[in-house]
């Protein structure tokens, strides 16, 4: 390629031989040097680059295994850190946790100088203490990773970075959640979470880079490939290496070690610049020595330019000669001497031709005579003759044509000879096309052809043509072509075929392999396949293969002579993929000796009168197999006999065909028949009318059966008369007796529907409200009246208004909104099973399903359950679990805890004696809440089944009580104030000092400054009440109205200083005991005015006495204890 772009240069065409002989040197010469210039260049690239590349990768893993060592030791501390008991134990202990975990986290705080934060958080991600408060993690994303980290159970790690300062890169932080197991219950409730900071952790690394390369943590998208790459494009030449994951969570992070491409191909460029020199000064060389020797090799050159000019100017005999020496042996010498000769020779062969052009002359003379004789006789024959001339472009002229051509043409000599032969031929045809090439072929060898005379008439022509040469190169190849006029002839064949054409059967004939040779136009309207497309196709590729099978020994029989012809019907696939039933007669054609040659003979489409045979004895197979009782019956004949019965009739009614033949059918019809039924048959088929009724009828043994009979009469098919009816017979005796089984099934349910309390709503299949039972209209607060007609999507929009907003509602089902009959519950369709919460017309909580029955009267029914009280029930038992599980895990937690510190460190005496009141104090606590809880769960299990109940005296009862209690401090004084003995009451005794002493409790707690707690013991008023009444008062800190009414609940704590010691469930358990007893407890109280609680016995009132004991009894406290013997007694004021 590069010496052909050089010779076709203009500077190489003004060159002499010497300096193109020097430049292809030159060129060849640097052909040779420049691939082994880029061959040595691209080893010693690939020996760099590998080197470079191994030394990268080395650099770049070991960097990578010591960040990995280095992050995993502090990801471990913070995860072991999480699994330390004194962590759990912390997650309960709200009060004093402070002071032995803080230490704690600012210990691994210091031994971690990477931990920018450090914090403990409850099960909600809330902040309890931390260890170094760094800034950088956002609260919501602390409180996420701590969530998630406590739902898995697993430490969750997530990769982040500091906000972008001014002039800096944005450090890599690694965010770390480890979950923290709650001791009790095994669960996980709290986390450590610590942010490491990624950028702190890789500068500490023991790294000693060469100077020229670049290290560098860089964070990753998320969909990034983590397997190390090596980068080598046209920048610098770069290692990445990916970090593995830590604790189960991939981090997309990557080492990057990277050095300059410069720096690493400095020795490479340095290489590459001596190679140039070396080849620029070889090529020098080259073209010194190669235009030297051009120029010894152009001298006899020269000479022989010379020479070439003298024979060109035609003076052969001045070129002189000069002989060779012997012994001669160079080239252009040799090549002289060759010239020489050649010229010598060509003065010898202009002599030959000069006597070889007169004889030539002589023959042509001798030629033109045998022409005129040849031309005589051409024109004396009948057909056409043209002869045509080949010139050099490949055209043909023509040359000659006789009289009888341009008789039957009705050309002029003048408009033919020198014409163009295929343009003169399309210029004639009907339709001229101007298509040279399609000319030609018409003029082809046999070919028959329409002609269009001058004078408008029209002539079919035979042209046969054949080549030929003359007897020497001068004259070329000609062509004859011979036309004959075969007009009468084609007239005659048309004309045959178009009767052919006209026939209503289809004619063919085929060869002995069964191939189409002739077909006629029927054959194309019979199977939709044309004529062109069908011969030389297989006949039997149309017909049922069966059907070819089942006449082949008829063809047989054929071919040898054992029959004349052969008729058969049999099935043809046609054109449009239909089916259509032929009936063929073939017959065998033979030749003149006799042999068989093939097949003729004719199709008919019966494709009509097959299917109207197979239509009636389908109809006549259907009435034998019909499973209704079929009769048909003659009016032409006196009495309307019976002349057809099929055999569902026989059955049906036990007569045979041939016993109810001519007779009519009334002989199934018993006495006492409906007359109405029978005078409207009767006046039906005297209308000539169709009729439908239903009879009771009898069957030949005498049992009774009803029959639904349809009449319809059949008319004469020219006439139109009414001649016959048929009747259709159906024992209907089973379904009566199931509808009259429905009907009262149906009067059952629809009492049964009305008076349930839940609701039902009824949608037929177009999605309409067919059906709404009273429950609900009441729930709803609307009425049947209304509801009938709503579509699903009205209904679903009315019963959304109904809704709480709070709750969403989940709707009906989904694909009910496309009114389809063979819809399907979806056990995966939320409106399947679930709840709606209603505000109007009252709040109530409903639970929903459905079902798809699949009739078009009810295809779904939607039921509504009130689970009102349910859902309350639920939610108070996981507010209970939720609160009890809260309180009880409090002073464990202290108790864990602090003893935990006990353990672990060493204490002075007065901080020990702290300690272990502070467990002290939490263990009772635990126990009276263990104690409450216990009372409680006795109480709702067993009721009334642990009370003892007996008659029992109030007053015996309070000095019991008060025995038995504690009063805290000096500063309280009990006072009983009962003016008149009540009446017995029938309690548990130990019931009764349980309840009385939680209330005293709770007044002596709520008391903080002390002052005087009064049991108030209230007697039965006539008319008011029957109950015996024991209040207790204090003058405390009371309660407002919203305490008030939570005050009975179970954990409801009313200490608005939060130093009140108490577990909250005192008045729950104190509720409870008045329930069993029958009575009831009452609570009246004012904020800092103080708190009154009665309870309410009721009266024994078999075993009542009165006591004259009203006294009223006051009791001066002394710390810690105070027995009965210090109360004395005082009379009222």
């Amino acid at each position: 390629m590069p010496i052909r772009l050089l010779t076709r240069t203009e500077r190489w065409r003004r060159s002499d031989l010497a300096t193109r002989i020097a430049l292809l040197s030159g060129l060849l010469t640097a052909l040779v040097l420049l691939p082994m210039l880029l061959l040595a260049y691209a080893a010693l690239h690939s020996f760099l680059h590998d080197k470079m590349a191994s030394e990268l990768e080395v650099f770049g893993i070991e960097t990578r295994l010591r960040f990995e060592s280095r992050l995993a030791g502090s990801v471990e501390k913070v995860r072991s850190a999480a699994t330390q008991t004194i962590f759990s134990n912390a997650l309960a202990d709200s009060s004093e946790r402070t002071l032995y975990i803080r230490p704690i986290l600012r210990d691994l705080c210091a031994a971690t100088p990477e931990l920018r934060v450090l914090k403990f958080t409850d099960f909600r991600g809330e902040t309890l203490e931390y260890g170094c408060n760094g800034s950088g993690m956002a609260e919501d994303k602390r409180r996420r990773l701590s969530t998630e980290a406590i739902a898995a159970g697993l430490p969750r790690l997530e990769l982040g970075s500091s906000p972008p300062q001014p002039g800096a890169d944005p450090e890599q932080r690694l965010s770390v959640a480890a979950p923290i197991i709650y001791l009790p219950t095994n669960s996980h409730e709290g986390s450590l979470v610590a942010e490491i900071n990624l950028s702190a952790v890789f500068q500490t690394l023991d790294l000693h880079p060469p100077s020229t390369y670049r290290v560098a943590l860089r964070s990753l998208p998320e969909t990034a490939s983590h397997s190390d790459t090596l980068d080598s494009g046209d920048g610098p030449l770069r290692f990445t290496t990916f970090v593995t994951p830590q604790l189960g969570h991939s981090l997309p992070l990557a080492i990057e070690v990277e050095v300059s491409g410069d720096s690493a191909y400095l020795p490479l460029y340095r290489l590459l610049v001596g190679f140039v020199g070396i080849c620029a000064v070889v090529l020098a060389l080259v073209w010194w020595q190669s235009r030297s020797i051009a120029k010894i090799i152009a001298a006899p050159l020269a000479e022989l330019e010379r020479t070439a000019q003298r024979v060109a100017a035609g003076q052969l005999d001045d070129i002189p000669q000069r002989p060779l020496e012997p012994g001669e042996q160079d080239s252009f010498r040799l090549l002289e001497a060759a010239v020489y000769r050649m010229i010598a020779a060509l003065r010898d062969t202009q002599l030959r031709l000069t006597q070889t052009l007169d004889d030539r002359t002589q023959r042509m003379e001798r030629a033109e005579a045998d022409r005129h004789l040849k031309e005589h006789a051409l024109a004396s024959t009948d057909s056409g003759i043209l002869i045509l001339d080949h010139a050099e472009t490949e055209s043909e002229h023509i040359r000659y044509a006789n009289a009888a051509f341009l008789s039957i043409t009705g050309l002029g000599t003048a408009s033919v000879i020198g014409a163009h032969w295929p343009a003169l031929l399309n210029r004639h045809l009907p339709a001229p096309t101007g298509d040279t090439a399609l000319a030609a072929r018409h003029a082809g060898d046999n070919e028959e052809l329409e002609w269009l005379r001058p004078d408008g008439s029209r002539a079919y022509l035979q042209l046969s043509r054949s080549d030929f040469h003359g007897d020497h190169v001068a004259s070329g190849r000609h062509t004859i072509v011979v036309v004959t006029d075969v007009t009468r002839r084609v007239q005659a064949a048309r004309a045959y075929r178009a009767r052919l054409d006209s026939l209503r059967e289809a004619v063919f004939e085929v060869d002995l392999e069964g191939r189409c040779i002739f077909l006629n136009e029927t054959w194309t309207r019979i199977t939709g396949y044309s004529i062109a497309e069908s011969l030389g196709r297989r006949l039997t590729e149309l017909i049922h293969p069966a059907d070819t099978a089942r006449h082949r020994p008829a063809l047989d029989a054929l071919l040898e002579h054992r029959i004349e012809h052969h008729e058969f019907e049999t099935r043809a696939r046609c054109a449009d993929g239909s089916t259509r039933w032929l009936w063929v007669d073939v017959a065998l054609k033979t030749n003149d000796a006799g042999h068989a040659v093939g097949f003729a003979g004719t199709l008919s489409d019966v494709t009509a009168n097959h299917d109207a045979r197979l239509a009636i004895e389908i109809r006549d197979r259907a009435l034998e197999a019909a499973s209704n009782g079929i009769i048909i019956t003659d009016l032409q004949q006196p009495d309307n006999p019976i002349i057809h019965v099929n055999p569902a009739f026989e059955r049906i009614t036990g007569y045979t065909a041939a016993e109810v033949l001519g007779l009519n059918c009334r002989l199934l019809r018993p006495a006492g028949t409906e007359v109405h039924s029978v005078a409207q048959l009767r006046n039906a088929i005297a209308d000539r009318k169709a009729c439908s009724v239903v009879l009771r009828n009898v069957r030949k043994d005498g049992t009774e059966f009803w029959n639904q009979l349809s009449i319809s009469p059949v008319s004469h098919p020219v006439t139109g008369e009414i001649t016959h009816y048929v009747g259709i017979q159906t024992d209907i005796t089973e379904a009566r007796a199931a509808e009259d089984l429905l009907i009262d099934w149906l009067e059952r349910l629809d009492v049964v529907f009305t008076l349930s309390p839940d609701p039902l709503i009824c949608f037929d299949d177009r999605g309409q409200v067919v059906y709404a039972n009273a429950a609900a209209e009441r729930v709803f607060g609307t009425t049947m009246g209304a509801l009938i007609g709503l579509t699903v999507t009205e209904f679903e929009a009315q019963l959304r208004a109904q809704c709480d907003p709070a709750y969403a509602y989940p709707g009906l089902p989904a694909h009910m909104h496309a009114r389809s009959a063979d819809n399907q519950a979806d056990a995966t369709d939320p409106a399947k099973d679930c709840n709606v919460h209603l505000l109007k017309p009252k709040n109530i909580t409903l639970h929903q399903t459905y079902r798809f029955c699949g009739g078009e009267s009810t295809s779904l029914i939607v039921y509504y359950r009130d689970i009102t009280r349910e859902a309350e029930l639920d939610r108070m038992k996981s507010d209970f679990l939720s609160t009890a599980a809260h309180e009880l895990r409090t002073p464990m937690a202290s108790i864990v805890g602090f003893s935990e510190l006990l353990l672990m460190r060493r204490y002075d005496e007065e901080r020990t004696r702290d300690l272990l009141g502070t467990i002290n104090r939490q263990a009772q606590r635990l126990s009276a809440m263990l104690g409450d809880l216990l009372d409680l769960a006795r109480i709702e299990a067993r009721r009334a089944e642990i009370f003892n109940f007996a008659t029992l005296a109030v007053p015996e009862l309070l000095d019991e009580t008060i025995k038995a209690f504690m009063v805290p401090d000096p500063r309280y004084r009990l006072i009983v104030d009962m003016p008149v003995p009540p009446p017995n009451i029938r309690a548990d005794r130990d019931k009764f000092q349980q309840a009385l002493l939680n209330l005293l409790s709770n007044a002596c707690k709520f008391s903080p400054e002390g002052g005087d707690i009064t049991i108030h013991v209230i007697p039965p008023t006539p008319g008011e009440h029957d109950q015996v009444g024991i209040a207790v008062e204090d003058h405390g800190i009371g309660m407002n109205a919203d305490e008030c009414q939570r005050a009975f609940e179970r954990f409801y704590r009313t200490d608005r200083s939060g130093h009140i010691p108490g577990t909250g469930l005192g008045l729950s358990l104190v509720k409870e005991i008045m329930k069993i007893h029958g009575g009831a407890v009452t609570l009246n109280s004012a904020p800092n005015l103080g708190t009154t609680v009665t309870l309410w016995f009721p009266l024994d009132l078999d075993h009542s006495d009165t006591h004259n004991a009203g006294a009223s009894l006051t009791a001066s406290a002394t710390p810690h204890m105070t027995s009965p013997t210090d109360l004395t007694q005082r009379s009222p004021a």
